[in-house]
């Protein structure tokens, strides 16, 4: 380990070990889980940049406590303010993480960012039951840094968008059934009244459709993007008319989805 390494390893082991402590969340460690998630998002914040910032060993011991969190507690009972700061922490580590992660893992923090979704199955989405909106904001900002190409980042060099192009074929093992899933929600939480939510959720439609489902599933799931799409371009908001960026992103959407849907048939 080199001398960074383990300057910032030894930062780190006074919140990571009792923060493992605490991973078992009752009335009693809530209040401790909390403030060591916000102080080990202080430290990670000054080094989220891009390609490889953190080691993979510092990456796996960062990951271990959280892991315990999501492994002993029901996801459901994870109180929003808690899950904010797990997500916002396992998105920074994805800047570095992305490039090294493995099919499984990034199954599992596909399948756990999703799940703070809304759900398109009326019988699951209450309201009871859905996340506040920023924790909903973090998710898809989650999936988003899980599932873009990473080589686009500007400086990227050559050799690396080699390995880029192997990881975004093993993303793309992912489900048809979780593609339309994912998408569902993020049909839904593009229709929010979050400015934010809003367009970071039309941005990661777009990279849904162009990147995993492709010429494929796109013409199947058009219809309800197109409609929900139309729907979002006709309110106002309280406002004269609907926001410029709002309009900017469906409609980049909307052309995604029907060039991908239609193609070659024009």
């Amino acid at each position: 380990m080199d001398t960074e390494s383990k300057g910032l390893f030894d930062t780190l082991k006074p919140i990571c070990v009792p923060l493992l402590k605490n991973s078992r969340l009752t009335p009693e460690t809530i209040p401790n889980a909390a403030n060591l998630l916000t102080d080990l998002l202080q430290v990670l914040k000054p080094i989220s940049t891009p390609r490889l910032a953190l080691p993979e060993g510092l990456i796996h011991y960062i990951f271990f406590p959280i892991s315990g969190i999501i492994r002993q507690n029901d996801s459901t009972t994870i109180p929003d303010h808690i899950m904010e700061r797990i997500i916002d922490i396992i998105t920074i580590l994805l800047q570095s993480w992305w490039w090294i992660i493995e099919p499984a893992m990034r199954r599992t923090l596909v399948n756990f960012s999703s799940r703070c979704l809304p759900s398109g199955d009326r019988s699951v989405n209450g309201t009871e039951n859905q996340r506040h909106e920023e924790t909903q904001l973090a998710a898809v900002r989650c999936l988003w840094e899980i599932l873009r190409d990473h080589s686009l980042d500007d400086g990227t060099p050559e050799e690396d968008k080699i390995i880029a192009a192997q990881k975004i074929l093993e993303a793309k093992a992912i489900s048809p059934p979780q593609l339309v899933f994912i998408l569902s929600s993020l049909l839904l939480t593009s229709a929010s009244d979050n400015f934010n939510l809003q367009i970071t959720s039309l941005k990661c439609i777009q990279l849904l459709l162009d990147t995993y489902c492709g010429e494929d599933l796109t013409p199947t799931v058009m219809p309800g993007v197109i409609s929900s799409l139309t729907r979002l371009l006709s309110r106002r908001q309280g406002k004269p008319r609907q926001r410029g960026g709002t309009v900017r992103e469906c409609l980049r959407t909307v052309q995604t989805v029907i060039v991908l849907g239609i193609g070659d048939q024009v």
